[in-house]
């Protein structure tokens, strides 16, 4: 999958949910898709971009879009890498 680099990273109050922030692109056709892979030591997040379709009109418009991540367990003190680009967020 090609990710798309996660511009902000929060949590929410107990831990269990990464709200993960982009500049989407792609217009009104753009879907994602969210990955999570969790280990005891860390969490990596991407937003995956899925193909459009050829031949469909999309109005294309930039903006943010927020997409909720769930953990199987409070994140605590584990870092989060982006797959997009190793990045560590700060959530």
């Amino acid at each position: 999958p090609i990710y798309v680099p996660i511009e902000q990273a929060s949590q929410s109050s107990d831990g269990q949910t990464l709200y993960l922030e982009i500049e989407a692109r792609g217009g009104a056709c753009g879907q994602y898709v969210v990955v999570v892979q969790q280990s005891a030591t860390q969490v990596a997040v991407g937003i995956a971009q899925l193909p459009v379709r050829t031949g469909v009109m999309c109005p294309m418009f930039i903006g943010p879009r927020s997409f909720p991540a769930k953990l199987s367990s409070p994140l605590a003190e584990r870092p989060v890498i982006d797959l997009a680009n190793g990045a560590r967020l700060s959530p």
